[in-house]
């Protein structure tokens, strides 16, 4: 696809991560009600449970643009909604330490610094009223050395090349 519209490289619009890449909406980035704590939530589980191997990616829309921004691409060997799990419980860490400490127990975990990270420029999306909805597909599968196998580090890497997330790390 010919990327070169008058859009920034890493915006897109729904029907091009449908149509062009072949990606489902699948679920949203929220806080849940009345707390600081994160949330998937995450929908089309029929399409999604038994997908392994599969790329995703978090689009952020902003109020009055009308286009989505992808700001982060990742991948996992396992389905969506574990990688989602496993997301929601790194981001949240820091937060349910500090809500269920004691007056003894003052220092929070160390939480590994691509969480810490992302946390904040979640909470500073989400804060200026954005919304980030994740985007999912089942990656294709080759054949390498005679095996059959998912092609979705390569993906990855081909999405991330293409749109130039932000919060993986481009400027």
């Amino acid at each position: 696809m010919d990327r070169s519209s008058n859009l920034p490289i890493n915006f897109t619009d729904s029907t091009t991560l449908e149509d062009v890449y072949q990606f489902s909406e699948c679920g949203r980035i929220l806080y849940r009600s009345n707390s600081q704590m994160l949330h998937f939530e995450m929908d089309d589980i029929e399409k999604f449970s038994q997908c392994r191997g599969v790329v995703y990616v978090w689009a952020l829309s902003k109020l009055n643009v009308p286009y989505l921004e992808v700001v982060y691409v990742g991948s996992t060997k396992s389905t969506v909604f574990y990688r989602s799990n496993v997301w929601k419980g790194a981001l949240n860490e820091g937060v349910k330490k500090r809500r269920h400490s004691t007056e003894q127990e003052t220092a929070v975990p160390k939480v590994a610094s691509t969480a810490r990270r992302m946390r904040k420029l979640i909470d500073a999306a989400l804060s200026e009223g954005g919304e980030i909805s994740v985007w999912a597909r089942a990656s294709s599968y080759g054949s390498v050395f005679g095996r059959s196998c998912s092609l979705y580090k390569v993906e990855e890497d081909a999405l991330i090349d293409i749109f130039k997330p932000t919060w993986n790390g481009y400027k």
